[in-house]
């Protein structure tokens, strides 16, 4: 499977890398040191969960380097959807599902608003993770 996973932070940064722990294609999109150490040495996953390494990732800064994904994880700042959500064209099918887990209540239907209601698939994640440091994700919690 092709996942997008538009905002490689603390959660995109934990589901992306276990996805592709699991064999998926995964691009990230970040910007910034997390998009530069992503390039450079891969990202890293600290987890009672069990640690992950991976060494060499596909990281852009723009949605439109990605010509297809069949799920997007859309896990931007709440404050960041609309902007986000229209740099989305160029990746989407008329099957590809867009899961969003923001905070917030309003993100789904906002995201639904510019890429279409049909398409968006709201999720809730309760995981406790930072950014370590560019490129690293620490997962604070045995749960998943």
């Amino acid at each position: 499977m092709d996942v997008l996973v538009m905002g490689a932070g603390a959660l995109g940064g934990y589901f992306g890398g276990r996805l592709a722990e699991a064999g998926h294609r995964v691009t990230f999109v970040a910007r910034g040191a997390q998009l530069q150490a992503l390039r450079q040495r891969g990202l890293k996953i600290e987890s009672p969960a069990g640690n992950l390494e991976i060494p060499k990732v596909h990281a852009i800064a723009d949605p439109a380097e990605c010509a297809h994904a069949d799920i997007v994880l859309f896990l931007v700042k709440a404050f960041d959807v609309d902007a986000a959500a229209k740099m989305l064209g160029s990746c989407l099918s008329p099957t590809t599902a867009v899961v969003t887990l923001q905070n917030g209540v309003s993100a789904p239907s906002r995201l639904g608003e510019i890429i279409g209601h049909d398409r968006v698939i709201p999720g809730v994640a309760f995981i406790p993770a930072e950014v370590r440091s560019p490129g690293v994700v620490r997962h604070n919690a045995p749960l998943q």
